[in-house]
C-alpha cells in the first residue's frame, strides 16, 4: 500500500476528479438560453392550443415580455419574474373559447414548472478544472 499522489491521480478518472474538486453543481444561469428554451416548449408543446397563426396580437405581447426576462442575469430573480409574467401578460387578447386554455397552459409554464426550463453554464473554475486535469494527467505519464 506504498502510494503516492502521483499514483492516485493516474488511476482516478476525470469524473472523480472533476466531481471531487469542482466549486459549485449549477454553473452560470443563462438567461438568454433560458428564455430560448421557455419560447420552444411553448412552441413544441401548445402547438396546437397556440399555433402561429391564431393570437398573434397575444403571442406578440408573449414574446416581448418574455425578451425582458433575457436581461435578467441572477436566477432567482428570473425564477421571481418568470412567476410573475402570468400576472403581466394581457389574456384579454386571446379570443374568449380559448382564453381559459391558454392561461392554463401559462400558469403551469409560470408558476409550475419554471425550474425545468434553466439552463446553466459551465463556471469557469470548473472549466479551468477540466482543462488542468488533462494537463496535470499528460505531465504525470511523462
Amino acid at each position: 500500500m506504498n502510494s503516492n499522489i502521483k499514483d492516485f491521480l493516474l488511476r482516478i478518472n476525470y469524473d472523480y476528479f472533476y466531481r471531487t474538486l469542482r466549486f459549485d453543481t449549477k454553473g452560470n444561469f443563462n438567461p438568454k438560453s433560458t428564455t430560448s428554451n421557455i419560447r420552444k416548449y411553448i412552441k413544441d408543446e401548445f402547438k396546437y392550443e397556440l399555433p402561429f397563426y391564431k393570437h398573434m396580437e397575444f403571442q406578440k405581447d408573449m414574446r416581448i415580455k418574455l425578451k425582458e426576462l433575457e436581461s435578467i442575469t441572477i436566477d432567482s430573480i428570473y425564477y421571481d419574474e418568470l412567476y410573475y409574467l402570468y400576472d403581466r401578460l394581457d389574456f384579454d387578447l386571446v379570443d374568449k373559447h380559448d382564453r381559459s386554455e391558454i392561461q392554463s397552459i401559462f400558469e403551469s409554464i409560470c408558476r409550475c414548472e419554471q425550474h425545468h426550463f434553466f439552463i446553466y453554464d459551465e463556471s469557469d473554475e470548473n472549466v479551468f478544472l477540466s482543462k488542468i486535469y488533462k494537463k496535470l494527467i499528460k505531465q504525470l505519464k511523462k
